[in-house]
């Protein structure tokens, strides 16, 4: 603690060498020293804290809890690549997961020729 220090706090909070000097042996740090001494009780005028109601509890609830579900599953995906890549199998890639794939979905791609009307003029 410099003496430089003490008397940054002493004007910053406006406080006496005595309490800046304690209040830096407290935190050892400038601000969270000024920050300590200006801290200002609740009076009479300040704001009531926030009601929430109970709607907004239960989204902040669900909030939540899908951000905790979505790390488990970030989780879970980093394991199972890190066990790819132990293992040493390769990875699959979307033509060979369909080749391997027991679903029987029946897929049809829109060409663009058959979509079209073309018209057909004979020779003569």
């Amino acid at each position: 603690m410099s003496d430089g220090d003490v008397e940054r706090v002493m004007k910053l909070a406006f406080c006496t060498e005595e309490e800046a000097r304690l209040a830096l042996s407290k935190t050892h740090d400038v601000i969270d020293a000024v920050d300590m001494l200006l801290t200002v009780p609740v009076t009479r005028g300040a704001p009531k804290p926030r009601m929430v109601s109970s709607e907004q509890q239960e989204f902040t609830r669900m909030r939540q809890s899908m951000e905790s579900m979505d790390k488990e599953i970030t989780k879970s995906n980093q394991s199972d690549s890190s066990s790819q890549v132990l293992s040493h199998t390769p990875a699959l890639g979307p033509e060979e997961m369909t080749l391997r794939s027991d679903c029987t979905q029946s897929s049809q791609i829109p060409v663009q020729e058959s979509m079209e009307q073309t018209q057909e003029t004979a020779c003569q």
